[in-house]
């Protein structure tokens, strides 16, 4: 229990202190310059005081000596010079202000004597006193302002064991280069760009490119590292890898290698070399991902070796040329071919019926289409047209209607247990790795994205009208006995559109979705799928699902009623009842999950999800599949459009009161 209180206080300790120098960055981007005097900067010093004397020894601090900090400084700066260049600029300055206290003292006393003489202004002209909080942190202030804080703080993390004991901050393997770390590059670094010199207020560039325009860059987070790896570049980070036009070598193509620098010393650390032009970069804790045109190529964190690579991607035409998405642990991209003895139980039935203003829009786009193919025809045999201009312009058609591949295949692989070298999914290979494969769309596939726990997957295709969002549950055996749960349709509109990104919120109650039309689609949305409601959205947390029992006891219907008798905010959306925070039913205590599920943490609160492991013999029943109209859009009304239906099957209308059946 006592190391657990220790631990608390030193991660608060570390606290106090990133919240004061974001306190001092903040100030002087604002301000444009910063105080010596500033309250940012004394409780800067206050806080760092308290992390240099977190179980000082009692012999390094002095016997007799009330201020521990003085005596560590003074005891420091007798074997290294900069903290006795510290120690020395602290004596002037303690003699100066002697001096000035003097000085004042002795002015007021000859202007009580001579009432409007000149005495006084000359002595407003003498230097000013320090203030009492000055003084009372002078020794770290002095070396905050003489630039050499990092260096002090640095020395006394390399020799703790000197000067504290086992147990304190500065002694601790994690917690005391984090702090020097954050001190030392405090000067510098937030972000890429930052307030460099902290007093003056001048914002100092960090890190730029001037080499030509620079297709993607990443900042790579710290690699996760095992006990039986090392970290080969870890004095160098972090690391930013940027894809620019012009390579390190200088011989190589445009866009065609990938240059990791350190942002603390600024030197470029490792080159990685491609044939083929690079789209775009990915990251995580254990893998860097570099997306080729038909190719992925994933490459180790700590060693940056490559791993593995997948050269059966399926190209989109639009922003994102060859879309994948990565999570924590999962790589999900666009397979262009659908393998029967790896497809997983689930997935799409097919896409939605479109309605009438969008079969209208599509005929009249294949019309245009067809006249202007035959004039190019009759222009061409006229021999008014060139030859190659028709071959140029069907060269992309032909690419993406090669024989034998299927778009709209999704698959989804497991960075941490695919083997090495390629990744392949054919009726040969044995699946390692493959944690599912799925039919998503029978368009393209222009996009993907995974929610924050890894465990939803949402997708989109060229004509940019529906966004089909899925559950992955996995299974320990193979890939085709993983369920993949079609939760909703998100329908956006009748007109095509090339989505640019899409993204979950942090407790995936919500999706958003971008489009190069300029908008951007809300979508209320569940992370176990049903509708949405008042219950589910107008809460602060995530909540449970409605249980069978439930629905049979009619506690649905009173919690209703009593939610309609009592005074509270409605909800905006018509149908839905009050908010549920002020009914006696919803219980404040936290979450029931049974035997067989594991929570997931989100920003609001936690979600339960089946285990893989609990569904050996089995899959789950799929939920119903819901189609949604995004609850917001910016720039333009929203479009609702037409219930998606399966073929073979009718289904009603779907409801967006609670009493629906999930």
């Amino acid at each position: 229990m006592g190391s657990t209180t220790d631990e608390e206080f030193k991660e608060k300790l570390l606290w106090n202190v990133k919240r004061e120098v974001k306190q001092i960055m903040e100030e002087a981007v604002t301000k444009k310059f910063v105080q010596e005097d500033s309250s940012h900067v004394i409780a800067l010093c206050s806080t760092i005081e308290a992390c240099l004397g977190h179980l000082l020894k009692r012999r390094a601090a002095g016997f007799l000596r009330s201020d521990k900090i003085a005596a560590l400084f003074t005891k420091m700066g007798k074997v290294n010079e900069t903290v006795g260049g510290v120690c020395r600029k602290v004596q002037e300055q303690l003699q100066q202000q002697a001096e000035a206290t003097r000085r004042m003292q002795s002015s007021a006393q000859e202007q009580l004597r001579r009432q409007g003489s000149a005495s006084g202004s000359s002595a407003g002209r003498a230097p000013q006193p320090l203030s009492a909080q000055a003084i009372k942190h002078i020794w770290v202030r002095t070396a905050l302002f003489e630039k050499v804080l990092d260096k002090v703080i640095q020395y006394t993390v390399d020799n703790a064991s000197k000067y504290y004991e086992k147990e304190a901050l500065m002694h601790d393997s994690v917690c005391g280069p984090i702090l020097a770390a954050l001190l030392g590059k405090a000067e510098r670094i937030s972000g890429v760009w930052s307030g460099g010199s902290m007093l003056s207020g001048e914002a100092q560039e960090l890190f730029s490119v001037r080499q030509g325009p620079v297709r993607a860059a990443r900042v790579l987070p710290a690699p996760h590292i095992s006990p039986l790896m090392t970290d080969s570049f870890a004095e160098k980070r972090p690391l930013l890898a940027v894809c620019k036009a012009t390579g390190s070598s200088g011989t190589s193509l445009p866009y065609c290698c990938v240059d990791l620098y350190s942002l603390r010393s600024g030197e470029m650390v490792k080159s990685i070399q491609f044939k083929t032009p690079i789209y775009d970069l990915y990251c995580n804790q254990r893998i860097l991902v570099v997306v080729l045109q038909e190719k992925i190529a994933a490459f180790d964190s700590c060693t940056f070796a490559k791993k593995f690579f997948v050269t059966s991607c399926y190209p989109c035409p639009g922003p994102n040329l060859n879309p994948i998405a990565l999570g924590d642990r999962w790589l999900a991209y666009a397979e262009n071919k659908l393998i029967g003895c790896h497809q997983s139980r689930g997935g799409a039935c097919g896409d939605n019926a479109q309605s009438y203003t969008a079969t209208v829009i599509s005929a009249a786009k294949t019309l245009k289409s067809g006249l202007t193919m035959v004039g190019k025809v009759v222009t061409q045999l006229a021999g008014t047209l060139p030859t190659g201009a028709s071959e140029e312009e069907a060269t992309p058609h032909s690419a993406s209607r090669r024989g034998g591949h299927a778009p709209g295949v999704v698959t989804i692989i497991d960075t941490l247990n695919v083997g090495e070298g390629q990744v392949m999914v054919c009726e040969d290979s044995d699946g390692e790795g493959v944690v599912a494969h799925f039919p998503a769309h029978d368009k393209p596939i222009s996009c993907l994205a995974f929610n924050p726990s890894g465990m939803l997957l949402v997708t989109a295709d060229t004509q940019g009208h529906d966004f089909h969002v899925f559950q992955i549950l996995t299974h320990p055996w193979a890939s085709s006995q993983s369920a993949v749960h079609h939760l909703y349709t998100l329908h956006r509109g009748e007109t095509e559109a090339k989505v640019q990104d899409m993204c979950f919120s942090p407790d995936c109650r919500w999706a958003v979705i971008s489009t190069l039309r300029g908008t951007s689609h809300v979508f209320p949305i569940n992370p176990y799928g049903g509708p949405a409601c008042a219950r589910t959205h107008m809460s602060p947390r995530v909540v449970n699902r409605v249980s069978r029992f439930q629905k049979s006891a009619g506690l649905e219907e009173m919690e209703q009623e009593l939610s309609g008798k009592q005074t509270g905010r409605c909800s905006p959306v018509h149908l839905l009842s009050n908010s549920p925070s002020g009914s006696p039913l919803h219980a404040p205590q936290g979450l029931l999950c049974t035997a067989g599920c594991r929570l997931t943490a989100g920003r609001w609160g936690f979600f339960s999800e089946h285990s893989a492991l609990s569904r050996q013999n089995h899959v789950s029943k799929a939920p119903l599949v819901l189609p949604l109209p995004p609850t917001g859009r910016t720039q333009a009304h929203a479009v609702y459009g037409s219930v998606p239906r399966c073929p073979g099957k009718k289904r009603s209308s779907p409801t967006v009161s609670p009493e629906s059946r999930v």
